[in-house]
């Protein structure tokens, strides 16, 4: 496994954590709401900057495949 691939099997395994994490705070709001303008601002905030990451790290792997893709192709050229 290259640099590259074992780059993107740690995203996905902090991608996952990321949505765990999302899903136990949907869960705890279904159960417990939060309270006040302040606390559902918070909530609000706490969820975009999770998202934010998720989203980050979902692109970084989508970056480390185009560039294997282009090396591919590169050292196919190289090699005719």
């Amino acid at each position: 496994m290259n640099a590259i691939e074992e780059n993107n099997r740690y995203r996905l395994v902090e991608i996952y954590v990321y949505n765990e994490i999302l899903k136990r705070y949907q869960e705890l709001n279904k159960t417990n709401p939060p309270r006040g303008e302040l606390t559902e601002t918070m909530r609000k905030i706490f969820i975009d900057i999770i998202t934010m990451i998720k989203k980050s790290k979902e692109t970084q792997i989508q970056f480390n495949n185009s560039i294997i893709k282009m090396l591919t192709k590169r050292g196919d050229i190289i090699k005719s």
